[in-house]
């Protein structure tokens, strides 16, 4: 990214861009005054934000912050990666964002990581990055792969899960046999291992990362595999989907979030209210057919807990537990 671009996009977000007499990024006495006081922060050497725009942000926000920033101090042929790249292709990212930006270099580019930047050293090939935004990134597929062989199993599903979604608007970011292609290319790379355990776990039929993250931890805790997104009819016809389906035990799972009952993408037009009793109606409809339920929240979302939660429901073991 161009550094006029990203002191824009700064200035567009509230972020305070600072220069010296040369025209030079540095931090001023005033501003390191204000770090002090706590009424700013801090962001990268130069670039600071006020404390009420940092904490009424999100950590959504409150990253792209820390790009934006970043990216005013980068040359403009910096590639963002891993999580990075993740955020930057409005991929979902599972669990709390790192304090840090990365960034992939060449090998021979030496350099070190900061407390701001961790730098990758690694071969990118001429089809593995693009633009998006005015952040030069690695593509999708290359991303998916680098999180896979860096980052833990359940989150790097969570994240490939969301980039092979079939329910997209403009459909999926990547396909299975894309996926299978960077496994066959990426053989010697470190963390090949990982990545062929992602993919090969990974989905198109996850709804939400959440979904991903029970998927992976009724996998890890030595539940029979569930039935994913199985279609209920009855005779008024089609009744929808369920997240998780046993058909030998005749029971049902669902990963219950708030989300659903807020976010007006969930809502559809409906009060939160209409959207709990059509829920209703929906279990009940499909209770009607034989099969039991059982749900679970955020809470519930450790190998211990669902584990529990799901025995309970009469759900057994099928085998011994795997480490993650």
């Amino acid at each position: 990214m161009k550094a006029d671009h990203a002191i824009a996009l700064a200035h567009e977000m509230g972020l305070i861009v600072n220069f010296d007499a040369r025209g030079r990024r540095t931090d001023s006495e005033a501003l390191s005054r204000g770090v002090r006081a706590g009424t700013h922060r801090r962001l990268v050497p130069g670039v600071f934000v006020r404390a009420e725009t940092w904490n009424s942000s999100t950590p959504l926000a409150r990253y792209r912050m820390r790009l934006v920033a970043t990216a005013t101090t980068m040359s403009p042929l910096a590639v963002f990666s891993h999580l990075s790249a993740a955020v930057i292709h409005g991929l979902p990212v599972l669990g709390t964002l790192p304090d840090v930006v990365d960034v992939t270099v060449p090998q021979t580019s030496g350099g070190r990581s900061t407390a701001h930047v961790r730098r990758r050293a690694a071969p990118l090939e001429p089809g593995e990055t693009v633009s998006v935004g005015g952040f030069l990134v690695t593509t999708v597929a290359r991303t998916v792969a680098d999180i896979a062989r860096t980052e833990p199993f359940v989150r790097a599903v969570a994240t490939a899960d969301a980039a092979l979604h079939l329910k997209r608007t403009r459909g999926p970011l990547l396909s299975l046999d894309e996926l299978a292609e960077l496994v066959d290319s990426q053989q010697r790379r470190k963390g090949a291992a990982k990545l062929r355990r992602v993919a090969e776990f990974a989905t198109p039929l996850s709804d939400s990362v959440r979904e991903s993250q029970s998927r992976c931890l009724i996998h890890l805790a030595g539940f029979p595999p569930p039935e994913l997104q199985h279609e209920w009819r009855d005779r008024d016809g089609v009744i929808g989907y369920t997240d998780f389906w046993w058909p030998l035990h005749g029971l049902v799972g669902e990963y219950d979030g708030k989300v659903k009952y807020v976010k007006p993408e969930y809502l559809k037009g409906l009060t939160q209210s209409e959207v709990i009793e059509a829920e209703k109606r929906r279990e009940d409809r499909i209770r009607a057919l034989g099969p039991r339920f059982t749900r679970w929240t955020t809470w519930h979302l450790t190998v211990p807990r669902l584990t529990r939660h799901l025995t309970a429901a009469g759900l057994p073991l099928a085998r011994s537990p795997r480490s993650a």
